[in-house]
Protein backbone atom coordinates (compact mmCIF):
# COMPACT_ATOMS: atom_id res chain seq x y z
CA UNK A 1 0.00 0.00 0.00
CA UNK A 2 1.08 3.68 -0.74
CA UNK A 3 1.85 6.45 1.25
CA UNK A 4 -1.75 8.02 2.62
CA UNK A 5 -2.27 11.59 1.22
CA UNK A 6 -4.14 14.36 3.01
CA UNK A 7 -5.96 16.56 0.79
CA UNK A 8 -7.70 19.52 2.38
CA UNK A 9 -8.65 22.64 2.04
CA UNK A 10 -11.57 24.60 -0.07
CA UNK A 11 -13.89 24.03 -2.67
CA UNK A 12 -14.63 27.56 -4.75
CA UNK A 13 -16.10 28.78 -7.70
CA UNK A 14 -14.54 29.32 -10.84
CA UNK A 15 -13.69 33.39 -11.29
CA UNK A 16 -14.74 34.13 -8.38
CA UNK A 17 -13.62 34.25 -4.47
CA UNK A 18 -16.77 32.36 -3.36
CA UNK A 19 -16.41 29.37 -1.90
CA UNK A 20 -19.25 26.47 -2.12
CA UNK A 21 -20.73 25.36 0.74
CA UNK A 22 -21.80 21.40 1.69
CA UNK A 23 -20.00 19.87 -1.68
CA UNK A 24 -19.61 16.60 -1.04
CA UNK A 25 -15.90 15.13 -1.98
CA UNK A 26 -16.05 11.00 -2.14
CA UNK A 27 -12.94 8.82 -2.70
CA UNK A 28 -14.43 6.69 -5.51
CA UNK A 29 -12.09 4.01 -4.82
CA UNK A 30 -13.20 3.63 -1.15
CA UNK A 31 -16.25 4.98 -0.54
CA UNK A 32 -15.39 7.17 2.01
CA UNK A 33 -16.38 10.87 1.90
CA UNK A 34 -17.58 14.05 3.32
CA UNK A 35 -18.66 17.14 3.02
CA UNK A 36 -17.59 20.45 2.62
CA UNK A 37 -18.90 23.18 5.57
CA UNK A 38 -20.98 25.95 4.83
CA UNK A 39 -17.51 28.31 4.61
CA UNK A 40 -16.53 25.12 1.80
CA UNK A 41 -13.80 23.79 3.83
CA UNK A 42 -12.75 19.62 3.42
CA UNK A 43 -10.83 17.30 4.54
CA UNK A 44 -9.96 14.04 3.12
CA UNK A 45 -7.60 11.05 3.31
CA UNK A 46 -6.58 8.85 -0.39
CA UNK A 47 -3.95 6.94 -1.56
CA UNK A 48 -2.18 8.20 -4.82
CA UNK A 49 -3.75 7.04 -7.42
CA UNK A 50 -7.36 6.74 -5.59
CA UNK A 51 -10.02 8.94 -7.57
CA UNK A 52 -11.79 11.87 -5.55
CA UNK A 53 -15.29 13.21 -7.02
CA UNK A 54 -15.93 16.57 -6.16
CA UNK A 55 -19.93 17.61 -6.98
CA UNK A 56 -22.21 19.51 -5.94
CA UNK A 57 -26.03 20.59 -7.27
CA UNK A 58 -25.58 23.24 -9.76
CA UNK A 59 -21.79 22.48 -10.64
CA UNK A 60 -19.91 20.14 -13.25
CA UNK A 61 -18.94 17.25 -11.33
CA UNK A 62 -14.84 16.61 -11.07
CA UNK A 63 -13.60 13.46 -10.78
CA UNK A 64 -9.24 14.07 -10.21
CA UNK A 65 -6.57 11.64 -8.82
CA UNK A 66 -5.53 12.09 -5.60
CA UNK A 67 -1.86 12.83 -6.67
CA UNK A 68 -3.57 15.21 -9.04
CA UNK A 69 -4.98 17.31 -7.10
CA UNK A 70 -2.11 18.31 -5.36
CA UNK A 71 -0.22 19.40 -8.22
CA UNK A 72 -3.35 21.67 -9.71
CA UNK A 73 -2.52 25.48 -9.89
CA UNK A 74 -5.11 26.51 -7.56
CA UNK A 75 -4.23 24.19 -5.21
CA UNK A 76 -0.82 24.84 -4.60
CA UNK A 77 -1.57 28.70 -4.47
CA UNK A 78 -4.61 28.41 -2.26
CA UNK A 79 -5.60 24.76 -1.56
CA UNK A 80 -8.42 25.34 -3.29
CA UNK A 81 -10.62 22.91 -5.55
CA UNK A 82 -12.68 24.80 -7.87
CA UNK A 83 -15.95 24.01 -9.77
CA UNK A 84 -17.59 25.03 -12.70
CA UNK A 85 -21.17 26.24 -12.47
CA UNK A 86 -23.76 24.64 -14.48
CA UNK A 87 -25.34 26.40 -17.30
CA UNK A 88 -29.16 25.50 -18.82
CA UNK A 89 -31.10 26.33 -21.31
CA UNK A 90 -34.71 26.85 -20.11
CA UNK A 91 -38.08 26.27 -21.97
CA UNK A 92 -41.73 26.10 -21.30
CA UNK A 93 -41.42 21.95 -21.02
CA UNK A 94 -38.11 21.87 -18.99
CA UNK A 95 -38.77 21.34 -15.17
CA UNK A 96 -35.96 22.09 -13.16
CA UNK A 97 -32.30 23.01 -13.85
CA UNK A 98 -31.63 21.64 -9.77
CA UNK A 99 -32.37 18.21 -10.67
CA UNK A 100 -30.61 15.93 -8.74
CA UNK A 101 -28.35 12.61 -10.25
CA UNK A 102 -29.47 9.37 -8.86
CA UNK A 103 -25.92 10.14 -7.15
CA UNK A 104 -26.53 12.83 -5.14
CA UNK A 105 -29.81 11.39 -4.39
CA UNK A 106 -28.22 8.23 -3.12
CA UNK A 107 -25.66 10.15 -1.02
CA UNK A 108 -28.40 12.49 0.36
CA UNK A 109 -30.48 9.14 1.63
CA UNK A 110 -27.90 7.30 3.25
CA UNK A 111 -26.25 10.56 4.93
CA UNK A 112 -29.75 11.06 6.27
CA UNK A 113 -30.68 8.28 7.44
CA UNK A 114 -26.97 6.73 8.52
CA UNK A 115 -27.97 5.85 12.25
CA UNK A 116 -25.85 7.84 15.25
CA UNK A 117 -22.97 7.13 16.38
CA UNK A 118 -22.83 4.52 19.49
CA UNK A 119 -23.26 6.50 22.55
CA UNK A 120 -21.99 4.52 25.77
CA UNK A 121 -23.27 7.37 28.29
CA UNK A 122 -26.05 10.32 28.57
CA UNK A 123 -22.87 12.27 28.65
CA UNK A 124 -21.56 11.45 25.26
CA UNK A 125 -25.61 11.78 23.90
CA UNK A 126 -25.14 15.00 25.45
CA UNK A 127 -22.13 16.25 23.59
CA UNK A 128 -23.48 14.72 20.47
CA UNK A 129 -26.48 16.79 20.70
CA UNK A 130 -24.86 19.95 21.32
CA UNK A 131 -21.08 19.83 19.93
CA UNK A 132 -20.50 20.99 16.16
CA UNK A 133 -20.19 18.08 15.10
CA UNK A 134 -23.88 17.15 16.00
CA UNK A 135 -25.13 20.55 15.14
CA UNK A 136 -23.26 20.53 11.25
CA UNK A 137 -24.94 17.33 11.12
CA UNK A 138 -28.33 18.30 12.11
CA UNK A 139 -28.04 21.14 9.47
CA UNK A 140 -27.09 19.25 6.77
CA UNK A 141 -30.12 16.33 7.65
CA UNK A 142 -32.24 19.44 6.98
CA UNK A 143 -30.65 20.88 3.84
CA UNK A 144 -30.66 17.20 2.21
CA UNK A 145 -34.22 16.49 2.63
CA UNK A 146 -35.42 19.74 2.06
CA UNK A 147 -33.71 19.16 -1.52
CA UNK A 148 -34.92 15.55 -2.08
CA UNK A 149 -38.40 17.04 -1.06
CA UNK A 150 -38.03 20.23 -3.41
CA UNK A 151 -36.73 17.53 -6.62
CA UNK A 152 -40.12 15.58 -5.89
CA UNK A 153 -42.23 18.36 -5.76
CA UNK A 154 -40.96 20.23 -9.01
CA UNK A 155 -40.70 16.73 -10.92
CA UNK A 156 -44.47 16.82 -9.77
CA UNK A 157 -45.30 20.03 -11.27
CA UNK A 158 -44.02 19.33 -14.66
CA UNK A 159 -47.28 18.46 -16.17
CA UNK A 160 -49.23 21.04 -14.57
CA UNK A 161 -46.57 24.20 -15.75
CA UNK A 162 -46.31 22.57 -18.92
CA UNK A 163 -49.91 22.83 -19.35
CA UNK A 164 -49.90 26.45 -18.10
CA UNK A 165 -47.03 27.37 -20.60
CA UNK A 166 -45.09 28.67 -18.02
CA UNK A 167 -41.78 30.18 -18.59
CA UNK A 168 -39.66 29.10 -16.50
CA UNK A 169 -36.72 31.44 -17.12
CA UNK A 170 -38.85 34.09 -15.35
CA UNK A 171 -41.00 31.80 -13.26
CA UNK A 172 -39.48 29.77 -9.72
CA UNK A 173 -40.44 27.21 -9.22
CA UNK A 174 -39.33 26.95 -5.70
CA UNK A 175 -40.83 29.95 -4.39
CA UNK A 176 -44.10 29.06 -5.82
CA UNK A 177 -43.84 25.44 -3.86
CA UNK A 178 -43.03 27.19 -0.14
CA UNK A 179 -45.89 29.66 -1.05
CA UNK A 180 -48.63 27.00 -1.55
CA UNK A 181 -47.23 25.14 1.41
CA UNK A 182 -47.00 21.69 -0.14
CA UNK A 183 -46.66 18.85 2.20
CA UNK A 184 -44.56 15.88 1.90
CA UNK A 185 -48.18 13.93 1.83
CA UNK A 186 -49.21 15.54 -0.82
CA UNK A 187 -46.26 15.39 -3.32
CA UNK A 188 -46.04 12.06 -2.61
CA UNK A 189 -49.41 10.49 -2.10
CA UNK A 190 -52.05 13.10 -3.68
CA UNK A 191 -54.20 12.00 -6.65
CA UNK A 192 -53.59 13.40 -10.39
CA UNK A 193 -56.97 14.84 -9.83
CA UNK A 194 -56.54 16.50 -6.52
CA UNK A 195 -52.97 17.46 -7.00
CA UNK A 196 -53.56 19.34 -9.94
CA UNK A 197 -57.09 20.79 -8.62
CA UNK A 198 -55.60 22.29 -5.64
CA UNK A 199 -51.66 23.40 -7.65
CA UNK A 200 -54.36 25.51 -9.94
CA UNK A 201 -56.07 27.46 -7.25
CA UNK A 202 -52.97 27.97 -5.75
CA UNK A 203 -51.65 28.72 -9.07
CA UNK A 204 -54.20 31.50 -9.40
CA UNK A 205 -53.74 33.35 -6.39
CA UNK A 206 -49.96 33.14 -6.56
CA UNK A 207 -50.05 35.01 -10.26
CA UNK A 208 -52.55 37.26 -9.11
CA UNK A 209 -49.98 38.37 -6.39
CA UNK A 210 -48.41 41.68 -6.55
CA UNK A 211 -45.86 40.90 -5.63
CA UNK A 212 -45.08 37.96 -8.19
CA UNK A 213 -46.41 40.12 -11.18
Amino acid sequence: MGQTLTIEGFITEKDTNSTVPFAYVVNKKSGVGTVSSDKGYFKINAQADDTILVSCMGYIARKLAARDILELGSYKEGKKIILFAKTYTLNTVSISPRELSENQKNFYERFINTPMPSLGSPISALYFEYSKEGRERKKLIEIYKKELFFEKAEKRLAYFLSVKKVDLSKFDVRAFIMYCRFSEEMVQYANDYDFYFKTSRCFDEYTGNPDYR
